[in-house]
């Protein structure tokens, strides 16, 4: 039997819910997070993988001494332009009715941008020397920063 005799006292900070800026497709965002041991016993720590490879957990497995933390870096990587809502479960001590979960929300945007007069600049006829200037309103209208 793998699992270990004492029920291990972890919780994430600042919270389970991580919320990745807006991003483009094939980009990849980051956040991070602190599993805490609040035990005085070492606690062990194993994430099942994404099964759809949008997310993944560095690192993903680990031991986490008594009073102590790990700094989980959590990446988030679109496949396609859409919100995503993902459910990640971390095993504690080789028991999984010991686990916590992660829950990740990311939005894959498309970028796009609007130009004043459908992006069309005229110019008038000049002379040699001479020269004009024109100002064009762009506006994002995605939520990626561009």
């Amino acid at each position: 039997m793998n699992s270990l005799p004492f029920i291990p006292i972890v919780e994430f900070s600042p919270s389970n819910k991580v919320i990745f800026p807006a991003c483009a497709l094939q980009d990849s965002v980051y956040q991070t997070v602190e599993l805490h041991n609040l035990g005085d016993t070492p606690a062990f720590f194993k994430f099942s993988p994404d099964v759809t490879k949008i997310t993944r957990v560095h690192p993903n497995q680990g031991l986490i001494q008594g009073k102590s933390f790990v700094i989980l870096t959590l990446e988030f990587i679109p496949k396609e332009h859409k919100a995503y809502n993902i459910n990640l479960t971390c095993h504690l001590n080789h028991n999984h009715s010991n686990s916590h979960h992660l829950t990740l929300h990311g939005y894959c945007s498309e970028p796009k941008l609007e130009l004043q007069n459908e992006g069309k600049v005229y110019f008038p006829p000049s002379f040699t020397g001479v020269f004009s200037r024109q100002k064009v309103k762009v506006q994002n209208l995605s939520r990626v920063s561009l």
